[in-house]
């Protein structure tokens, strides 16, 4: 379990099943024997929350005059979501550069995007390096990223 993140209400007790059955007679319930409970896991498309964190809050900053907005609503979002949701584990998981797979298919695929906002990029750096992890959240790339897709190719 991850440091600092409080579990849900499924990690407190087993959910028991009903045995095995002919049709999971090979799951890990019937093979090992011992009942199993299901886990809530939270994945978060990291940059899709920066990005609407950051043109949906306008103008704030902290005392040193440096954009805060894009913090304060991944922040907010974020804490919002482990409430409701109480998961067991949670991880933002980030892009890695355009997906091959989605420009084969639409070549116009965020070709009409702009570069990411200057007064973001130093409130990303943040968010991925410092925040999440207080957060108590995983951030990161999964090991063996593959550059060539994006979360939202993946989690459907």
């Amino acid at each position: 379990m991850v440091t600092g993140f409080k579990p849900g209400p499924a990690a407190m007790g087993l959910r028991y099943n009903r045995g095995p059955t002919r049709d999971d007679r090979f799951s890990s319930n019937a093979i090992c024997g011992k009942v199993c409970s299901r886990m809530k896991l939270l994945l978060i498309d990291g940059h899709y929350y920066v990005y609407r964190s950051f043109f949906a809050i306008q103008n704030l900053s902290n005392s040193r005059g440096e954009p805060t907005n894009a913090i304060f609503g991944f922040t907010k979002t974020l804490r919002l979501m482990m409430k409701h949701l109480q998961p067991e584990l949670g991880a933002v998981v980030w892009d890695e550069g355009l997906p091959q797979k989605r420009v084969a298919l639409q070549p116009a695929y965020k070709e009409t995007r702009k570069e990411m906002p200057r007064p973001m990029v130093p409130q990303l750096d943040f968010i991925q390096n410092r925040l999440t992890p207080l957060l108590g959240l995983f951030s990161g790339r999964p090991i063996g990223a593959d550059w060539r897709f994006q979360v939202h190719d993946k989690c459907y």
